[in-house]
């Protein structure tokens, strides 16, 4: 069970994403904070329900700014988008696994959810996320994408000289070989700092799902998995570390 997940601001003048809070399930709840990353941003404005970046914030029930990222049960399509995700279709799917999946996107703000990689008994850290970007590529690609099957290896192609993102990476298969789409933009940037320090194989993209009735942002679900990672998710970059103890 997931017990932590970021909250990561998009500053419209950069176009960079920052993380900017962390929250956490506790005992008694949840529990936010802010994170290192406010730092970074002098453009971004505290959360009017916490409005003091050196308190923690505790709540019995999920924070209204997490809750309202997720669909409402009572939703028609509520059964798809629960499975399109992978998740057991039984009503009773876990908020912030919902939340990390999903990545909590909403068309009125700039703020997204990042996973935090969980380690099963093989000592690998894994998450599972959707590919960006299929509707901007050519329909050729969108229907290799729907051609795709559980366990297929994508691999990594870094994106240099994107105009938007230095650090943007492309997804492709092998055979053939083709561009399918992108590695969310909050992810690209940690999974740089592995891959330099460990490596370019040390992240390994594999298809878990491919969701041929949903939407193209919700068509591909892929799983991030690596078993070179030496320490704490929240170690490879500095704005997840909270500023309050």
């Amino acid at each position: 069970m997931i017990k932590c997940i970021y909250l990561a601001w998009q500053d419209q003048a950069t176009r960079g994403w920052h993380v900017i809070g962390q929250l956490l399930r506790i005992d008694e709840g949840y529990e936010f904070r802010y994170t290192h990353g406010i730092k970074n941003v002098p453009n971004f404005s505290l959360l009017p329900s916490m409005p003091d970046h050196e308190k923690v914030y505790r709540s019995t029930a999920l924070f209204s700014l997490f809750k309202n990222r997720l669909m409402p049960k009572s939703r028609a399509d509520y059964p798809n988008y629960i499975r399109w995700m992978g998740l057991s279709n039984d009503n009773s799917a876990d908020e912030l696994i919902t939340l990390a999946i999903s990545g909590g996107e909403k068309e009125t703000d700039f703020f997204r959810i990042i996973p935090v990689p969980e380690k099963n008994a093989n000592n690998e850290y894994f998450f599972n996320f959707f590919v960006n970007g299929i509707r901007y590529m050519p329909d050729s690609a969108q229907e290799l994408v729907n051609n795709l099957h559980q366990g297929d290896i994508l691999y990594l192609v870094h994106e240099p000289h994107n105009p938007k993102d230095k650090y943007a990476i492309l997804l492709r298969t092998d055979d053939p070989r083709s561009l399918i789409g992108y590695v969310p933009a909050y992810l690209t940037k940690i999974i740089h700092k592995i891959n330099e320090e460990k490596g370019n194989h040390s992240v390994n993209i594999e298809v878990a799902q491919v969701n041929k009735d949903a939407p193209l942002q919700m068509r591909l679900l892929c799983k991030f998995s690596s078993t070179y990672l030496n320490k704490p998710w929240d170690e490879y970059e500095d704005e997840f570390k909270t500023l309050v103890s």
